[in-house]
């Protein structure tokens, strides 16, 4: 059960993972989307918010910290830190950035600012280099954003279950906090 300051985040890929894993919703498995050189591996654990759609059509991106990597496929009350600004090609494609709803290292982290200046700049290193060699796609990295910002994009983006989010049932939704609660 979610707390009122937290959502649901379901993990697709680990911290410390160079395969980049996607959930496929016809399948109801993961499939293996690409496989990066060795020494680029993402920062964070990397999934998305369910019941949520993005600008791209996709669900809402999700970055969570944690000091250990979190199993493909766990769904976890997360809190919202901060939303990483970025876009490419296709246009905007932000990512919201949480910890661990539950993890008493994480209870001081609240914004960006409570998070280590040289974690952020990791984060923002991966997302320039993930897509080489096999694109030469540019990734416009333009900044963090609040706690706030990442709230009202996950209000923005909140949509109706569909057929596609029936395993989520129950997770908690990313319309019920409200700015009142925050």
């Amino acid at each position: 059960m979610s707390k009122p300051d937290t959502i649901d985040a379901f993990i697709e890929i680990p911290a410390n993972s160079s395969n980049k894993y996607e959930y496929d919703d016809e399948l109801g498995a993961f499939r293996l989307s690409r496989v990066m050189f060795p020494s680029v591996r993402y920062p964070v654990n990397y999934g998305f918010v369910p019941g949520t759609r993005a600008g791209d059509g996709d669900r809402l991106d999700i970055m969570v910290l944690s000091d250990e990597p979190i199993l493909r496929g766990t769904v976890l009350a997360v809190r919202p830190v901060a939303v990483l600004c970025m876009s490419d090609q296709k246009g905007q494609d932000e990512k919201i950035l949480a910890v661990p709803g539950d993890d008493p290292h994480f209870d001081s982290v609240r914004e960006c600012r409570d998070i280590p200046p040289n974690r952020l700049h990791a984060v923002e290193l991966f997302f320039r280099l993930y897509r080489l060699p096999d694109s030469q796609e540019e990734v416009q990295i333009d900044g963090w954003e609040a706690a706030d910002e990442a709230w009202r994009l996950i209000r923005e983006c909140a949509v109706s279950p569909t057929a596609e989010d029936a395993m989520f049932r129950g997770a908690g939704s990313p319309s019920a906090p409200t700015a009142a609660s925050r």
